[in-house]
């Protein structure tokens, strides 16, 4: 964890234990177990009293999956806060990307972030471009 002014970097490393099931159709391209090393790089940049902006880029070598996502916030209150955010993941069965909305609520002690939008996959099984909405609710507790 490092504080170089306005932005802040956070690094972590550590092992990984990721599952994928059989879909229903049977056209699942990665399938089972696999157990692998994990590094994630997390950057905040705060731009002035009412913004931020933040990269957060993950890969592990299981399934040889990785992951960004990039958010934009600004404060309607000095807890409340909302913006943009996209998201990429991919492993070896293909990748998938989504785009959309947050709401973030922060206290002392942590925050509760809600997302919405639109997701979709991109170049996965059979070049399948469906898209379909997206929810997320994350909870992050400080200590």
């Amino acid at each position: 964890h490092m504080r170089m002014g306005e932005l802040t970097a956070k690094a972590f490393a550590g092992a990984t234990i990721a599952t994928h099931r059989p879909s229903a159709s049977g056209d699942t391209a990665v399938e089972g177990t696999e157990i692998g090393a994990t590094g994630v790089l997390e950057l905040w940049l705060n731009l002035g009293p009412s913004g931020f902006t933040s990269v957060d880029l993950g890969y592990t070598t299981a399934f040889n999956s990785a992951s960004a996502r990039w958010r934009a916030g600004w404060k309607l209150a000095p807890q409340i806060s909302i913006g943009p955010e996209l998201r990429y993941d991919r492993n070896d069965a293909g990748s998938s990307a989504r785009g959309g909305g947050f709401v973030r609520y922060q206290w002392a002690g942590g925050e509760v972030s809600v997302a919405a939008g639109v997701a979709g996959s991109m170049f996965g099984v059979g070049d399948d471009r469906d898209y379909a909405p997206y929810g997320t609710v994350n909870v992050l507790f400080q200590f």
